[in-house]
């Protein structure tokens, strides 16, 4: 099929971007490569401070191929507050359900200090997934919702 073609050969989405400040190094992100619409989602981000990074801010965003962001969340909006001394710090973040429409997306990484728009880290569009659901899901849009059917005559 044209989305099984695209999903082999598709590597980088439009937009893709990295930058790191010198004082901060991204050694490794870990995620699975493809998960059934609906499972659990974890990704780990480690990384390695040359100095300690004063009220540090990590945001995430999974975006769709058009690089439309689908899901967002950040440590400041969470209110969890976290170190990032010197040395490597690993971070973790785990969606119970990861409820998306079949497809392939992209993670984007931000990693701040004190505001979210002092930057030392970003990588946009940089990590990609696939979601995958059951054949028999014919289904569009970007989430996966249940909703309730009713019919009357």
């Amino acid at each position: 099929s044209a989305y099984e073609q695209f999903a082999a050969c598709e590597d980088v989405v439009s937009g893709e971007k990295h930058y790191t400040d010198s004082s901060l190094e991204v050694l490794n992100i870990t995620y699975p490569a493809s998960i059934q619409s609906g499972d659990p989602f974890e990704v780990e981000l480690e990384l390695k401070a040359s100095r300690s990074i004063v009220a540090p801010i990590v945001g995430m965003t999974i975006n769709n191929v058009t690089a439309q962001v689908v899901v967002a969340n950040n440590t400041l909006s969470e209110r969890f507050v976290f170190s990032l001394p010197k040395g490597r710090t690993r971070i973790r973040v785990r969606y119970d359900h990861l409820s998306l429409a079949r497809g392939m997306y992209y993670l984007s990484f931000v990693v701040s200090e004190k505001d979210m728009n002092n930057q030392l880290a970003a990588l946009l569009n940089t990590h990609r997934f696939e979601v995958r659901t059951s054949v028999d899901d014919y289904g569009a849009g970007m989430y996966r919702l249940s909703p309730t059917w009713e019919s009357a005559s």
